[in-house]
């Protein structure tokens, strides 16, 4: 019984690994030749076939990083460029700033130097009133003594 049992299991093990040696290709392509059955239904496809499908796999491949470096290089370019405006545009503005500060700092200068004369004629124009009623009551006395003697 055991001899039996062991060939019985022998050819089980043997089958088993003869299965598993068959030899197929892993992306399910079987080459046949004219006129040989096809060992699977499905589609079947002369080498040419295969190959434009392959040539195609690696084109759309290759396109498709191109198509993308492209996109990669044109967004680059185009952040490059407002990145470049936007530095533009802070100069510009730094630049006005700066010229307006200048101004107001010269109207600032301009309007003291005013106030500050102003205060040294003020000083001088009070001199020129308190001369001028003085003179105009010296006058008014002198006037009304000589028309006061000549009578």
């Amino acid at each position: 019984m055991k001899k039996v049992f062991s060939f019985v299991f022998a050819c089980i093990f043997s089958c088993s690994t003869l299965a598993f040696a068959v030899d197929e290709p892993t992306d399910g392509a079987v080459p046949i030749s004219k006129g040989q059955a096809a060992p699977f239904s499905g589609v079947l496809l002369t080498n040419e076939a295969v190959a434009k499908i392959l040539a195609d796999k690696e084109y759309q491949k290759k396109k498709c990083e191109m198509d993308t470096q492209y996109e990669l290089e044109k967004q680059k370019t185009k952040q490059s460029l407002e990145l470049g405006l936007c530095k533009i545009d802070l100069e510009l503005g730094q630049k006005k700033y700066e010229i307006i500060n200048k101004i107001k700092d010269d109207e600032i200068t301009r309007v003291r130097d005013i106030a500050v004369k102003s205060q040294d004629s003020s000083s001088k124009n009070t001199w020129y009133l308190v001369g001028g009623i003085a003179l105009g009551i010296l006058a008014s006395v002198g006037v009304t003594y000589a028309v006061m003697s000549a009578r």
